[in-house]
């Protein structure tokens, strides 16, 4: 049953199955960014090899990438609330792993409890974003990813810190914190109580392949759907030039600069989530309207952010364009869950997150090679141009959906 939203309290204090939500994915968040901190300096020790690290990073994508469109209909056939709960302490197993392969030395131990996660991941995060409509209205939806958002946002740079003190201690020690926040989350996601999560589906006859089918058709058919997944791809596909660039940027600024970049995209996006929170969540038609304007105002800030030598200047680009971003996450996940049916919205998600994290993986690689080839400006230009492009292509969808309408 939905919790109704005639409160003016906010939807963390009036809905407790959503607070048991947050808290579970603060966890989460907050233990892959602990472990990512510890996980890279345990390789560098074990190995001193920057290949082991690329390694490792693809062990943990490659379930999401490979696997993730046709883990969709598992996601939908079995109970979304019991996948968080067993990902969760799957996650909290294998972190455990790296704390024996760090004793031991052991680097190919390391990719096998890093595939592992991967695939706890890849399980995990479609079934917590199809989850959150049985838990608020299709009216709070905005400001339940809005929240989401900013969590994600404060748990990265608080798990950053706190995986940097305490790695610096010992490895051990963090990954031994992150099985306990695993194990915590997972507590959380089991005190949420559902009369019927599964819908009894359980007992039913499951064929995977028309189930598979019936997701795809689902996105072939549905606009709304088709045009946030295709502006994924583009941006995934563009968009990873940006994480390329940071470096090179934080550069510009000594030893602190990446550190204040990062802080500094952190922040974008928390003010970003904020606005949809207060202002630009309330109604559906300024939700559309808002995610594709901010792809256009993402490319402006991205465009300037490349095209200034000053460091301290190319800070107030990135807040601008980071806080465009901010409204874009949450938004993203919010159209896609209001125009898509409860039915298959698991392998809708599994499909956008794969495609998504799969073109950005090739993103990686290359612009890391274009960066070497051509000046900084020019690529600026043709990543702000996608952005730009992506926006204007979902106002279209938008406007042509209201032509039909009428």
């Amino acid at each position: 049953m939905l919790v109704k939203s005639n409160s003016r309290a906010s939807l963390y204090k009036r809905n407790h199955r959503f607070r048991l939500l947050w808290m579970g994915q603060a966890g989460s968040v907050v233990g892959d960014w602990l472990h990512t901190v510890a996980l890279m300096q345990v390789v560098m020790d074990i190995t001193a090899s920057s290949l082991s690290v690329g390694v490792v990073l693809m062990c943990r994508s490659v379930s999401s990438i490979v696997l993730g469109p046709f883990l969709g209909p598992l996601v939908d056939q079995w109970s979304k609330q019991k996948i968080l709960i067993y990902t969760n302490l799957m996650r909290a197993v294998a972190v455990l792993l790296f704390i024996g392969a760090y004793e031991w030395g052991q680097i190919v131990l390391i990719y096998v409890a890093a595939l592992v996660v991967g695939l706890g991941s890849a399980f995990f995060q479609p079934a917590h974003r199809s989850l959150l409509t049985s838990i608020v209205t299709r009216n709070d939806l905005a400001e339940a990813n809005a929240w989401l958002t900013m969590t994600n946002s404060v748990s990265m740079m608080l798990g950053a810190i706190v995986g940097g003190v305490v790695t610096m201690i010992s490895p051990s020690y963090a990954f031994f914190i992150n099985a306990g926040l695993y194990t915590a989350s997972a507590y959380a996601f089991h005190q949420m109580v559902f009369m019927t999560d599964s819908r009894e589906r359980d007992q039913a006859i499951f064929h995977y392949l028309s189930s598979l089918w019936e997701g795809w058709r689902e996105v072939r058919q549905n606009r709304h759907i088709r045009a946030i997944i295709w502006i994924g791809i583009c941006w995934g596909l563009a968009g990873g030039g940006y994480y390329v660039f940071l470096p090179l940027l934080g550069q510009q600024g000594s030893s602190w600069g990446l550190g204040l970049l990062y802080a500094v995209d952190g922040i974008g996006v928390l003010v970003g989530s904020l606005l949809v929170r207060w202002r630009l969540g309330k109604e559906e038609r300024i939700q559309r309207i808002s995610y594709g304007i901010s792809y256009i105002g993402q490319a402006l800030g991205f465009v300037l952010l490349t095209q200034t030598s000053s460091f301290y200047v190319a800070i107030w680009f990135l807040l601008l364009m980071r806080i465009f971003s901010g409204i874009i996450i949450p938004l993203d996940s919010t159209l896609l869950q209001t125009h898509t049916s409860k039915q298959t919205m698991g392998r809708v998600f599994a499909l956008h997150m794969s495609t998504y994290g799969g073109m950005m993986q090739i993103s990686y690689v290359l612009f890391g090679w274009a960066f070497n080839k051509w000046p900084i400006w020019l690529i600026g230009v043709g990543i702000g141009t996608v952005s730009c492009l992506s926006g204007i292509m979902w106002l279209i969808v938008v406007c042509r959906g209201k032509q039909r309408k009428s």
